[in-house]
C-alpha cells in the first residue's frame, strides 16, 4: 500500500519467486489487486490472502504480465477509485513517520521534529 501511495500507482503486486522449487506467490495489497489477479490466474487465493501460481511459473515477463495484460485488455476496471485530493492526503501522511524518541523520518532524511 505504501508503494502505491508513494509512486501514485493504481495497482501494485509483490511477487515472491522460489527459483529452487520453481513456484511463485503473488502478494496483493488490496481488493483491486486480488480481483485482477484472480481473473488472470484463477481463484486460487490461499488462507493468508496470497495467490500461488502453478509450479514452473516463475518469470514475470513470460508468466505473469501476459495474463494480467489479457484481463486489462478485456476491459477490467478498478472497483475502488479515490479522487486525487484523497490520494495526495494519504501520500503526505505516509511521507512522515514519527518515532517515539521525537524524531521524524521524511522521505529522504532523518531529522529532529520541530
Amino acid at each position: 500500500k505504501a508503494y502505491k501511495l508513494e509512486e501514485d500507482v493504481d495497482i501494485a503486486y509483490l511477487i515472491v519467486v522460489d527459483i529452487v522449487a520453481l513456484f511463485s506467490e503473488i502478494i496483493c495489497p488490496e481488493e483491486d489487486e486480488v480481483d485482477l489477479a484472480c481473473q488472470a490466474f484463477g481463484d486460487k487465493i490461499s488462507e493468508n490472502g496470497t495467490i500461488k501460481l502453478e509450479k514452473g511459473r516463475v518469470s514475470r515477463k513470460l508468466d505473469f504480465m501476459p495474463s494480467l495484460v489479457k484481463v486489462l485488455e478485456r476491459g477490467w476496471n478498478k472497483k475502488s477509485v479515490e479522487d486525487r485530493k484523497t490520494r495526495k492526503t494519504k501520500r503526505e501522511s505516509l511521507a512522515k513517520v514519527v518515532y517515539t524518541n521525537g524524531q521524524t523520518l521524511g522521505r529522504d532524511t532523518l531529522m529532529p521534529e520541530s
